[in-house]
Protein backbone atom coordinates (compact mmCIF):
# COMPACT_ATOMS: atom_id res chain seq x y z
CA UNK A 1 0.00 0.00 0.00
CA UNK A 2 1.58 3.49 -1.05
CA UNK A 3 2.17 5.67 1.35
CA UNK A 4 0.08 9.10 1.80
CA UNK A 5 2.23 12.02 0.50
CA UNK A 6 0.92 14.69 2.48
CA UNK A 7 -0.17 15.05 6.92
CA UNK A 8 -3.69 16.51 8.16
CA UNK A 9 -3.54 20.04 8.81
CA UNK A 10 -0.86 20.59 5.81
CA UNK A 11 -1.36 23.52 3.55
CA UNK A 12 -0.91 22.72 -0.05
CA UNK A 13 -2.16 23.32 -3.34
CA UNK A 14 -4.84 21.30 -5.33
CA UNK A 15 -6.73 21.48 -8.27
CA UNK A 16 -9.76 22.54 -8.71
CA UNK A 17 -11.65 20.03 -10.35
CA UNK A 18 -12.50 20.40 -14.23
CA UNK A 19 -10.11 23.13 -14.19
CA UNK A 20 -6.32 23.72 -14.32
CA UNK A 21 -6.57 26.02 -11.51
CA UNK A 22 -4.49 25.50 -8.65
CA UNK A 23 -5.77 26.92 -5.42
CA UNK A 24 -4.40 26.49 -1.34
CA UNK A 25 -6.12 23.54 0.55
CA UNK A 26 -5.97 22.77 3.84
CA UNK A 27 -5.71 18.51 4.08
CA UNK A 28 -8.41 17.33 6.33
CA UNK A 29 -7.63 13.48 6.24
CA UNK A 30 -6.72 10.70 3.99
CA UNK A 31 -8.32 7.51 2.44
CA UNK A 32 -5.49 4.69 1.99
CA UNK A 33 -7.96 2.54 0.47
CA UNK A 34 -8.87 4.98 -2.28
CA UNK A 35 -6.22 7.27 -2.14
CA UNK A 36 -8.20 10.20 -1.88
CA UNK A 37 -8.16 13.05 0.06
CA UNK A 38 -10.27 15.55 1.76
CA UNK A 39 -9.23 18.84 1.84
CA UNK A 40 -11.23 22.49 2.51
CA UNK A 41 -10.43 25.13 -0.05
CA UNK A 42 -10.37 29.03 1.36
CA UNK A 43 -13.62 29.69 0.94
CA UNK A 44 -14.94 26.35 3.04
CA UNK A 45 -15.85 24.14 0.21
CA UNK A 46 -14.43 20.41 0.92
CA UNK A 47 -13.88 18.38 -1.84
CA UNK A 48 -12.11 14.99 -2.34
CA UNK A 49 -9.31 14.80 -4.41
CA UNK A 50 -6.88 12.01 -5.95
CA UNK A 51 -3.19 12.11 -4.85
Amino acid sequence: MPSRKFADGEVVRGRWPGSSLYYEVEILSHDSASQLYTVKYKDGTELELKE
